[in-house]
């Protein structure tokens, strides 16, 4: 007479399968973190920025004469002072001010283009910078 024996324990494609489930959820997860790698980082791009744009409102606050004879205007480059003797219109701390600004968005931020314009009494500062191959655009409107 033939005894069956019964199997005890797990199959060699039961452990496979439980192996595969468990692969895809560890998958899942590290796909999960790269994301929010991701995120964080443009996010903090994004305050850096956020924190430019203060720091020369800022500086137009304090320095209102240079401020208020539209000295804070730029381009997208580092500004030659012409007038940077005659400190009574603020030129030489606008000029200063400018020129911090600019270094720091090379150091801080990836790709950036930035420029001040003013229309009346409302400055309007576009910065904009290069996340992930994406231009992203940030802008301000402030009143000196």
């Amino acid at each position: 007479m033939h005894t069956r024996n019964k199997q005890s324990g797990t199959s060699m494609i039961e452990s496979l399968v439980a192996l595969l489930i468990l692969s895809i959820g560890l998958l899942g997860l590290a796909m999960l973190q790269g994301n929010s790698l991701r995120v964080n980082t443009d996010a903090m791009v994004r305050s850096q920025a956020t924190l430019l744009a203060e720091e020369i409102i800022e500086g137009m606050r304090i320095n209102t004469k240079g401020a208020d004879a539209g000295l804070y205007v730029a381009t997208s480059k580092p500004p030659v002072c012409t007038s940077c003797v005659d400190t009574t219109n603020g030129a030489r701390t606008a000029n200063r001010d400018l020129i911090s600004w600019y270094e720091a968005q090379e150091k801080l931020l990836p790709s950036p283009t930035s420029y001040i314009t003013r229309s009346g009494g409302i400055y309007t500062i576009t910065m904009q910078w290069n996340e992930r191959g994406i231009n992203v655009t940030q802008e301000w409107k402030v009143t000196i």
